[in-house]
C-alpha cells in the first residue's frame, strides 16, 4: 500500500475515527485484505492487491452502515490484532506463528473491548490504527528506525485519542437515542 494513501486514511482514523466508524471499518477490512492476500495467498501483483483490498474496504464499510455493531466488532478484531503485531515488529519479534497468534490475541482483546465500550473503544481503537497507519508511513518515507517508529505510534495514539474524546459528548449521543 501506497505509503502516502496509508498515511492519509492514518490522519482521518487518527483525528475523526468516531464520525467515520464506516472509514474505520473501511480501513481495517482494506488492511486484512491487503496483508492476507500478500502474505498468505502470494499475490504479488501490486495492482491486483490494491483491488482486492479495495473491495474489501467497500464491503466493510457498507456493513459498518448495514449492521454497524457487527462491522465495529470486526473492525476492532481487526485493529487489536494488527496493533499487536506492528507493536511486536518494533521490539524484533518476529515470524508467522507468532504473528498468527498475536493477531488471534489482539483482536480477541479489540472485539471484546469495542464490543463492551462501543465509543470509548471506537475513539482508541480508531486513533491507534490511524497512528500506526501514519507510523508505517512515516517508517516507509523517511526510512525511519524502529524507536522512532515507536515514539511517533505512541504520541500520535494520545494525540488522536485526545482529540476524538474532545469532540464527542456522550450526554448528547443519549439524547440522541431516546429521540430516535
Amino acid at each position: 500500500m501506497s505509503a502516502i494513501v496509508r498515511g492519509i486514511v492514518g490522519l482521518i482514523s487518527l483525528l475523526a475515527g468516531r464520525q467515520l466508524y464506516w472509514l474505520f471499518v473501511g480501513a481495517a477490512g482494506f488492511l486484512l485484505a491487503f496483508n492476507l492476500a500478500q502474505r498468505f495467498f502470494g499475490v504479488q501483483s501490486e495492482l491486483l492487491l490494491l483491488i482486492l483490498a479495495l473491495v474489501a474496504g467497500v464491503i466493510g464499510a457498507v456493513l459498518a452502515v448495514v449492521a454497524q455493531r457487527l462491522a465495529v466488532a470486526l473492525a476492532g478484531f481487526v485493529a487489536g490484532g494488527y496493533l499487536l503485531i506492528y507493536v511486536a515488529q518494533l521490539f524484533g519479534a518476529g515470524g508467522d506463528m507468532l504473528a498468527l497468534i498475536l493477531f488471534i490475541v489482539g483482536g480477541i482483546a479489540g472485539a471484546i473491548l469495542i464490543s463492551v465500550l462501543f465509543d470509548p473503544a471506537l475513539i482508541i481503537l480508531s486513533s491507534i490504527l490511524g497512528a500506526t497507519f501514519v507510523s508505517q508511513s512515516a517508517r516507509q518515507m523517511f526510512d525511519l528506525g524502529q524507536p522512532m517508529s515507536l515514539l511517533i505510534l505512541v504520541v500520535l495514539a494520545i494525540v488522536g485519542i485526545a482529540v476524538q474524546f474532545s469532540t464527542w459528548r456522550p450526554e448528547a449521543r443519549a439524547r440522541e437515542r431516546q429521540e430516535s
